[in-house]
């Protein structure tokens, strides 16, 4: 919805009721590869690992203090694949 294009409450209420686009992980690949170069392709790549990563040593922390620690071990082991895809990622030339 263009903001600059609505003039009246109608107008607003009208564009509020038109679909939205979704998207998921495929339609997100799919506008990858039609609008990024590979370095920016790398750098989203090397992004989204990275999150992760972040993400799995949070879970990894708060399991452990929660006691579980067994669950924690699960998600520090992934949290090390994470960490070696993104040295792996962050070693990827590009010239």
């Amino acid at each position: 919805m263009e903001l600059s294009n609505i003039n009246s409450v109608s107008e607003l209420l009208a564009a509020n009721e038109q679909p939205v686009e979704q998207y998921n992980a495929d339609s997100m690949y799919e506008l990858c590869l039609k609008h990024l170069g590979c370095e920016d392709a790398t750098k989203l790549a090397t992004m989204l690992v990275e999150q992760l990563a972040i993400f799995h040593q949070n879970t990894r922390t708060e399991l452990t203090e929660a006691g579980e620690a067994e669950r924690a071990c699960l998600w520090a082991h992934d949290e090390s694949l994470l960490a070696t895809a993104m040295n792996c990622l962050k070693r990827v030339s590009l010239d």
